[in-house]
């Protein structure tokens, strides 16, 4: 794949980004409501669910390292996660479960827990390019949901180069410029070729690279934004040592793009659950505050009845129905209460006793 075929002459990439410019993320916590933490990421169409249980007992005793926690990872791509059917590779998936194992174990605070495991259960739903740096970024935000002590939060992303054109956060288009190429265009090839008919007497031993030989090149930098420093590298490709500072230096700057994104993510999530909080907490409050009133209603109003008129008799208060006999001018008489709702019932009285 060439630059033109990178790059339009406007300098967009073929999905419409620039080279420098990272792909859409969509992030959701507490996907999973089982585990204790788990993250739901979408970094382009690279699709990502991580779940975290822990920490708990170590399955196996002989594991157990009595100063901190055993960080043990687990990762699997669906069957059909690349858009075709494609059998597990068990060391493929081996290989990169325990990078990210070595990621997050100087990075988890493991001495806070002694003598307990933490298993971080890594999903491919979908591949779409820049899996492992997706894989990093769900599982940062798992452990966060999961409430794991760290000490700092890791920010991935993918760099990688198409000739001489630096691409950030390649999707698997760009990654793969020629996934099906044939090897032995030549059906009827020499058999006796020489592909070197003037050799030198004295080649190079350090010939000058090409920019051909970054093609297909994709660099994976894991960053912490909080101590700014670098936890992560892996090359999948050679790359001329002359680019490989530039080509570092170029995932960095993806990787702040991302710790924007993210944290954006984490700040409206915890604004939100504060939010509902408050709301709950609120709505308790009020609602005991009226069962409260509701049931001390009655009460309060014997009792401001009795302050408000003469004491009632021990033997006939006013809310067993009053004094009887009453009349118009013995309202008034001592011992018989002049609340409104006795001297209501009286007038009542005394209107029916004069019909």
């Amino acid at each position: 794949m060439s630059r033109s075929e990178v790059l339009s002459p406007e300098g967009l990439r073929l999905d419409g980004r620039r080279p420098g410019e990272i792909r859409r993320l969509r992030c959701q916590l507490s996907a999973e409501p089982k585990a204790d933490g788990s993250a739901y990421l979408e970094q382009g169409n690279t699709k990502v669910l991580v779940t975290v249980t822990g920490p708990h007992e170590v399955s196996s005793q002989r594991k157990a390292q009595h100063d901190r926690a055993v960080l043990h990872c687990t990762y699997a791509a669906l069957p059909f996660s690349a858009g075709q059917h494609k059998n597990p590779s068990r060391t493929a998936d081996s290989e990169l479960a325990s990078s990210v194992r070595s990621v997050f174990d100087p990075v988890v605070q493991t001495q806070l827990y002694p003598r307990t495991q933490i298993d971080v259960s890594i999903t491919l739903l979908q591949a779409d390019g820049g899996v492992r740096a997706a894989c990093i970024n769900a599982t940062t935000l798992a452990l966060i949901d999961a409430g794991i002590a760290m000490e700092d939060f890791v920010c991935a992303c993918t760099a990688g180069a198409v000739q001489s054109a630096l691409l950030l956060d390649m999707n698997a288009q760009e990654d793969n410029p020629n996934p099906n190429p044939n090897p032995n265009p030549n059906p009827d090839p020499d058999p006796n070729p020489n592909p070197n008919p003037n050799p030198s007497p004295n080649p190079d031993p350090n010939p000058i690279p090409n920019q051909e030989d970054m093609a297909g090149a994709e660099l994976t930098a894991g960053y912490l934004p909080r101590s700014e420093r670098v936890g992560h590298l892996q090359l999948e490709s050679k790359v001329p040592l002359a680019s490989a500072d530039e080509l570092v230096n170029f995932a960095i700057e993806g990787c702040r793009q991302v710790t924007l994104t993210l944290t954006l993510t984490l700040t409206l999530t915890l604004t939100l659950t504060l939010t509902l909080t408050l709301t709950l907490t609120l709505t308790l409050t009020l609602t005991l505050t009226l069962t409260l009133a509701l049931a001390l209603t009655p009460t309060l109003g014997i009792r401001g009845a009795e302050r408000r008129g003469a004491a009632a008799l021990p033997g006939d208060p006013c809310h067993q129905g009053g004094a009887r006999d009453l009349t118009r001018e013995g309202v008034q008489a001592t011992g018989v209460c002049v609340c409104g709702w006795c001297a209501r019932n009286a007038r009542m009285s005394l209107h029916t006793d004069q019909n």
